[in-house]
């Protein structure tokens, strides 16, 4: 469109009823919306594209094979007798946004997602996402999945590491009504565990935060997790402030950390490091204060805000609690293609 007709366009707004600036104004956000789930179909297309990669064998070198209903691009491998699976796919086959349904609502969606935490019956009663409350729970964990498998920012300098709890739930199963209860006790009442102290019914979730604001929030099965957790999450010569568990001594050690101070101390030096020693009077500015906000922080937002969140959705809410820190939550960062690499190099 060109500059003048655009400029007339705006001249007709002043002419316009507060009812037809609204209805204009819907009509605006869904063909935005539209147009930018269209994009990131392209993106998604443009990906697999350049690498051809099968995400079924994992081999290389597929063809194109047409297009679906939706007009994207699909791709194929090569047949068995060739060595291949003979598979079709297209660029968001493997990705949490595989099967998703409606592009044109994503953009809409997105923003309703980046204006804070919201229940289902909110997202459905906001009113410009026009879909059922079932789709939109669905549509919030694939994202949720999605911002989870975002390329992690590096850990350094000064970097405080601890580990929190949070009671094992199964919030919404009906196990126990159809006679399949997921573990073999009874359900949990009010929130209580079945016993006071650590046990088997709470979980580890892994926690990390330095100087520069970046974070770690990572869900571990075991405690025995965390050394994997942190492989080359952390940059070389990096300072360590954890408790005394013994593991993190190995991480200091994969992550050739510069210092590795252990917090509480009874002794004024008591640190593991290469050649260093710091300052008795610098002792008390070694604490793990960041990292146990962090820890506040988390637990108000899912026992609190989110009234509970179920075990098998905690990892992803951690990770949106994270992204939403941001200025804004981009609908194009979430929605496009991403890859993991190391930090420690």
């Amino acid at each position: 469109m060109d500059r003048q007709t655009f400029s007339f366009m705006l001249d007709l707004l002043g002419d316009m009823s507060s009812g037809e600036l609204k209805e204009l104004e819907n009509h605006a956000r869904s063909l935005r919306g539209s147009r930018k789930g269209l994009e990131a179909l392209k993106n998604f297309d443009q990906s697999m594209t350049e690498v051809r990669q099968c995400p079924h064998c994992g081999k290389d070198k597929a063809y194109r094979h047409g297009f679906d209903s939706r007009g994207a691009q699909r791709f194929r491998f090569r047949p068995p007798s060739q060595g291949g699976c003979g598979r079709t796919f297209n660029g968001r086959t493997g990705t949490p946004f595989a099967r998703m349904r409606k592009p044109e609502k994503w953009s809409i969606f997105l923003e309703a997602l980046a204006e804070g935490y919201r229940s289902l019956d909110d997202l459905h009663k906001y009113g410009k996402v026009d879909v059922s409350p079932r789709t939109l729970w669905r549509w919030r964990n694939v994202v949720f999945e999605a911002l989870g498998s975002k390329k992690p920012e590096p850990l350094k300098g000064i970097v405080e590491i601890d580990e929190t709890y949070f009671r094992e739930s199964f919030k919404g199963s009906r196990g126990w009504k159809r006679g399949n209860p997921p573990v073999a006790r009874d359900p949990r009442r009010r929130g209580e565990a079945s016993g006071p102290g650590l046990s088997l019914e709470y979980l580890p979730v892994l926690t990390a935060i330095d100087r520069h604001g970046t974070r770690l929030k990572q869900m571990l099965g075991y405690q025995d997790e965390i050394r994997e957790a942190l492989q080359n999450r952390i940059e070389k010569g990096s300072v360590l402030r954890t408790d005394g568990l013994a593991t993190y001594r190995s991480v200091a050690r994969d992550a050739e950390a510069a210092t590795h101070v252990v917090v509480p101390s009874s002794e004024p030096r008591n640190l593991i490091s290469d050649n260093i020693m710091l300052n008795q009077s610098l002792e008390g500015h070694f604490s793990l204060s960041r990292v146990n906000a962090m820890h506040t922080g988390m637990k108000s937002f899912v026992n609190r805000q989110a009234r509970g969140v179920s075990s098998r959705y905690l990892q992803g809410y951690l990770s949106w609690i994270q992204a939403v820190r941001k200025p804004s939550l981009s609908e194009c960062e979430v929605l496009s293609p991403s890859k993991t690499e190391d930090f420690n190099t």
